[in-house]
């Protein structure tokens, strides 16, 4: 466990706090209660603690999940890990995701399912069998 928070860079980043449970976000404020806390990115993560391997990325962050994506593009593009990604933060996930993934690595099969009947829509990235070493 890494006790940051995970975006596009290493820094800061101001979080609302929220009186809900789970729903403390840098993009949705609710309260006027925030607090300043470490922020670092997959990349960086992945060199500090020398991973030789990284098979499986899984963000439900909160309305970072874009940040956090651009923020893991070395460790996409050098391990071509599977992903799954929630996408129902902003109306545009759906799309921009996506797209965020591509523009790193071409090499995935890219699916947006909704798998509760009410709102939650994950963005599944399946690496193609010709790139992924253990298919």
């Amino acid at each position: 466990i890494v006790p940051e928070a995970v975006g596009e860079n290493e820094g800061t980043l101001t979080l609302g706090i929220s009186w809900r449970i789970g729903a403390h976000s840098a993009k949705f404020r609710d309260t006027t209660r925030t607090v300043t806390v470490p922020m670092t990115s997959v990349d960086a993560v992945v060199k500090r603690i020398g991973l030789e391997r990284v098979d499986f990325i899984k963000m439900d962050i909160e309305g970072m999940e874009a940040d956090a994506l651009r923020g893991a593009a070395h460790t996409i593009e050098d391990h071509i890990p599977f992903l799954s990604v929630s996408a129902y933060h902003f109306q545009e996930d759906e799309r921009t995701l996506p797209e965020i993934i591509r523009s790193i690595c071409s090499d995935y099969e890219i699916s947006v399912r909704q798998l509760t009947p009410d709102l939650e829509r994950i963005c599944f990235a399946r690496p193609s069998v010709a790139s992924h070493r253990y298919a």
